[in-house]
């Protein structure tokens, strides 16, 4: 019949209007999280400039002291001798 035609058009029209706005609505919020972050300034951009920083980006600059590898060494280190105190029946 073509009625049931026309009305299958009609729901498959909404079905997309419904999607289209559904999808609008998200890229609208995740516009607004986008920009809520911009402000924030938490992401370290400066003005929206992203730059890939290099292993050995930082080579020139002061080191911070130890790097965080050697730092995790050490502690292990520590824990192993620490361990090896606790079995010692000496200790």
């Amino acid at each position: 019949s073509k009625e049931g035609k026309e009305d299958r058009k009609r729901a498959r029209a909404q079905a997309k209007a419904l999607k289209k706005a559904k999808e609008e609505e998200r890229n609208a919020l995740f516009g607004e999280a986008l920009l809520a972050v911009q402000k924030k300034g938490s992401t370290n951009q400066k003005g929206g400039k992203v730059e890939a920083k290099g292993r050995d980006d930082n080579v020139d600059d002061k080191k911070s002291g130890t790097s965080r590898a050697m730092k995790m060494m050490y502690q292990m280190d520590a824990q192993e001798m620490e361990d090896r105190l606790k079995e010692d029946p000496n200790y």
